[in-house]
Parts: C-alpha cells; sequence; structure tokens
C-alpha cells in the first residue's frame, strides 16, 4: 500500500495469539508498519511530532481488549490518523453479545486477505478505504461500502457444491456475478466437469482437513484448485486446510466480493503456476 503507513498495535506472540499474530503479519508484508505492543507504548510514537501514521491497526484477540476511552485517548493525539481492528476468533458474535469500540471499523483475521487487497485497490485509484469512511459511519454503512465490486471481467467454468441446494445455488449466482459460468452440484453427486477452472465446496472444517478427500475431489475435478468455504474458521484450522491441498479459504458468512477475490486467485495461480 504505497503511502500509507500504519502503527500495529497487539502481541505477536504466536502460541498465545495465533490468528491476531497472522493478520499482523499480513499487514506487515503489504505497508509501511511499526509495531508497538501496547497502548503506552502507541501513545508514545502518536505524541512524536515526527511521526507520520495514517492508521492505527489494533490487534485484538478478544473483546474488551480495547475501550472506546482508550482509542479516544489515542485519537487525542493523532486525530487524523484512522483506527481499524485486526479481530481475534475470540471476537466473533462481539456485535450482538458485547460492546465494540465506537467510530472504528473491524476486520476478523480470516476475511483480512480479501479486505486488505480491496484496501489497496482503493488508494492506489485514488478512493476511500474502509477506514477512511467518516466515524459517524455505522457497521451498516461499512458493510455496503466494503461489498462494492464491479461484476463480470472474469471467464471460465466453476464448480459449485455444498450440502444443500440452496447453498449451491447461492454460490453459483456469487460466481455468475463475476462473469463465470457455472455448474453446481449437492454434497454425494457426482463431479461433471473435467474442465473447470476451480471447485468451490461449502464444507465443514473436518472436511477441508482431511488430506484423503481432498486430493480425491481434486483429481475427480481434473485437477482443479479447490476453493473451500467454511464457518468461523480458527487460524490451525485454515494452515491445516492448506497444508491438505485447498488452495484459498473463504469464511461465513462471506461478502460476494471477497469470495470472487478468492475464487480468482486460485484461477490465476492454476493458470500461471
Amino acid at each position: 500500500m504505497d503511502g500509507v503507513n500504519a502503527l500495529v498495535v497487539g502481541s505477536t506472540h504466536d502460541r498465545a495469539h495465533p490468528d491476531c499474530a497472522a493478520a499482523i503479519a499480513r499487514l506487515s508484508r503489504h505497508t509501511v508498519v511499526e509495531h508497538v505492543a501496547d497502548l503506552e507504548s502507541a501513545a508514545v510514537r502518536l505524541a512524536d511530532p515526527r511521526s507520520t501514521f495514517e492508521l492505527i491497526a489494533l490487534a485484538e484477540p478478544r473483546p474488551g481488549h480495547y475501550s472506546t476511552d482508550q482509542i479516544d485517548a489515542l485519537r487525542n493525539l493523532a486525530p487524523l490518523v484512522r483506527v481499524w481492528r485486526l479481530l481475534g476468533s475470540w471476537c466473533e458474535g462481539e456485535q450482538r453479545s458485547g460492546q465494540p469500540p465506537l467510530a472504528c471499523c473491524g476486520t476478523y483475521w480470516h476475511r483480512l486477505p480479501a479486505r486488505l487487497a480491496s484496501a489497496f485497490e482503493a488508494v492506489r485509484a485514488g478512493g476511500c478505504p474502509t477506514w477512511g469512511l467518516p466515524l459517524t459511519a455505522t457497521a451498516d454503512e461499512q458493510l455496503l461500502a466494503a461489498a462494492e465490486f464491479s461484476p463480470g471481467g472474469r471467464a471460465g467454468r466453476i464448480v459449485v457444491c455444498a450440502a444443500r441446494a440452496e447453498g449451491a445455488r447461492a454460490l453459483a449466482d456469487a460466481c455468475r456475478l463475476g462473469g463465470y459460468e457455472t455448474e453446481w452440484i449437492v454434497e454425494g453427486d457426482r463431479l461433471k466437469s473435467k474442465s473447470a477452472q476451480a471447485v468451490v465446496w461449502d464444507m465443514t472444517t473436518e472436511q477441508a482437513t482431511d488430506r484423503r478427500r481432498i486430493k480425491r475431489l481434486r483429481r475427480a475435478a481434473g485437477g482443479a484448485p479447490v476453493v473451500a468455504v467454511v464457518g468461523f474458521p480458527r487460524e490451525h484450522e485454515t494452515r491445516q486446510a492448506i497444508a491438505s491441498g485447498v488452495s484459498e479459504v473463504v469464511s461465513k458468512p462471506y461478502l460476494v466480493r471477497d469470495l470472487l477475490w478468492h475464487v480468482e486467485r486460485a484461477v490465476t495461480a492454476r493458470r500461471c503456476p
């Protein structure tokens, strides 16, 4: 992300907070970051008149890790710097049962790759990334901004599968919005296409980490990459799925834009090994 300097706050201890550590590592690969372990250190850096931060990324392993008052104290030191929460697995459900800090945007660690790509694209095009929305933007407004995408423009056939026909049709509709031809089946049906660019499979984490199952699935699809769509994956489950032969892991509930980003990555990797 050219020209964006980020101050990352939080632990990178892999064993204690593996999902947040994975989020910080991914952010660090794509933009200029400086890392501090806690809010006190962050306040010292923000108070330095020579600091040029445009983004504060807070790694939050659990709900309530940072309060609205603590975040406001950082904003008082740097009013123009926006706050982006990198949320760990324990933060899932926070909107229903917790009290998330106000005036922040947040992204779960497993959605970060696609959301980072969208943010990079927006910045490069001179647009507004999600964290650049007004502080008064509601969660619904943030979601609508993140969901925007340009339909079409992609090509190839995608095989879609789910445990139920409704789920398979929904995934197929999403892939068609991206420009792909689709063929959908229900789990247990036999794969018919040997020329698919990718297989998008709504599966459980147990299925996604079953090495033999993934191998059989890829063989049946003529070697096509598998994009696994799973519910709220944990960091170790994502690693195991990739090690088992899955090319991409998409978390449910998903945005169509995020799903298409992962599918395109899988298709591109197959075309350009």
